[in-house]
């Protein structure tokens, strides 16, 4: 059984791996490994063995995803999407984002126009804000869909408070 683990083992192994190449745990954002490591068993899900080696994510492409996620070039949900191109044979990491343009838009400008077309065509819910502050959670998804879920969260969270006046 040398060089095979439980598939149970796998967030654990992923991490400590991940960790030769880079993956620093402290800055590393919360929970990262875990839904990694249940993709790739999702993957590999008629085995209940694996050899590190056959994995079909690499402890090095598992730190690049997170370094990704730290340098704020993608968010958690893009993070997912690019695992699973890295488990579909794909590529690698930051050449998917680049390929397939997942990288997280941070131009404030860009995010500021969706943000003022969101609140142009909900001006009701606009007026809700003050007695309702969880409405800014129902911009923030008009935002994130119009920019195809690309925008910066915490740049429009920021935004909306500010032109909701919150």
């Amino acid at each position: 059984m040398k060089g095979q683990f439980l598939v149970t083992q796998l967030p654990l192994l992923l991490e400590q791996r991940a960790a030769q190449h880079g993956l620093r745990r402290q800055s590393t954002p919360s929970g990262f490994v875990q839904p990694v490591a249940t993709q790739v068993a999702g993957h590999q899900a008629d085995q209940r063995e694996l050899a590190l080696e056959e994995l079909p994510i690499t402890p090095r492409q598992v730190a690049e995803v997170a370094a990704l996620v730290e340098a704020k070039t993608i968010n958690s949900k893009v993070a997912k999407q690019v695992v699973d191109f890295v488990l579909a044979g794909e590529g690698e990491p930051g050449a998917i984002v680049e390929a397939k343009g997942l990288r997280q838009l941070t131009d404030t400008g860009a995010i500021e126009a969706a943000v003022n077309a969101a609140l142009a065509a909900h001006p009701a819910q606009a007026a809700q804000y003050a007695a309702n502050p969880k409405i800014l959670g129902f911009f923030v998804g008009q935002v994130m869909r119009a920019t195809g879920g690309k925008a910066n969260p915490g740049v429009v969270n920021e935004l909306l408070k500010e032109k909701l006046g919150g």
